[in-house]
């Protein structure tokens, strides 16, 4: 099995993803908000590129949708949610439909529509992610969205935990071997790591600390998202 990893949305020409299977990585925050949404009872997650996209989806389905997303790291005037995984409770998603919208993490799964499968990756269920990758064998991307079109030092961790937990059966190239070592030196203490990274201290200064300590926990779930049409279910 091939694994490519690529640091960036802006880094991978679409083309690439025909013929393989692809995982979408925004740690801080999309693909963790994602998994807690569908977690908590969601019934889908669709990624959308504008706060009027989603705005003009979400009237057609009425009393049963939920906007939800950030620009410049914040709630967008007039939707429900931001882009912090612990708004995304049962009582505000559940048997709903959210559609979001973010900087970087939905353009991602947008980017990475051609493959097949498309799922849903961050730390809290990284290990979850490898055993997708495992059992269907077939050469993949690790997309990481990055943010602003650079690299991201979370999603780069995350990267490598998957990585890690495949195991020898993966061939990595040399962005996947150094997100590798990267993640097998700091697996001890990956918090410490994390919150000096650009995008942790961003959200810190503007009060979104928690979101930070939600986001860099590993393996708390093993619920993987997939991509189908144009939505993000759980997998059935």
């Amino acid at each position: 099995m091939q694994i490519r990893v690529f640091p960036t949305v802006a880094s991978v020409p679409s083309e690439t993803f025909q013929g393989c299977s692809a995982v979408v990585i925004d740690v801080l925050r999309a693909t963790t908000t994602i998994i807690q949404a569908l977690s908590a009872g969601a019934l889908a997650v669709v990624p959308v590129q504008s706060p009027d996209e989603a705005i003009h989806r979400a009237a057609n389905l009425g009393a049963s949708t939920v906007l939800g997303g950030e620009r410049e790291s914040l709630r967008i005037p007039g939707f429900h949610l931001s882009n912090s995984p612990e708004e995304y409770t049962t009582d505000a998603v559940a048997g709903k439909t959210v559609f979001f919208t973010t900087t970087n993490g939905t353009r991602g799964l947008q980017a990475a529509a051609e493959a097949e499968p498309v799922w849903v990756g961050a730390l809290v269920n990284a290990t979850g992610v490898a055993r997708r990758l495992a059992a269907t064998g077939r050469d993949a991307i690790i997309l990481c969205a990055g943010s602003q079109g650079r690299l991201s030092l979370e999603d780069t961790v995350c990267a490598g935990a998957i990585l890690m937990a495949l195991g020898e059966q993966a061939h990595l190239d040399d962005l996947g071997l150094m997100a590798l070592e990267l993640f097998r030196c700091h697996r001890a203490d990956l918090t410490a790591l994390l919150r000096r990274g650009r995008n942790a201290q961003d959200l810190m200064r503007l009060g979104l600390g928690r979101d930070v300590h939600w986001a860099v926990r590993l393996d708390i779930t093993d619920a993987v998202p997939v991509l189908r049409s144009g939505r993000v279910v759980m997998e059935s």
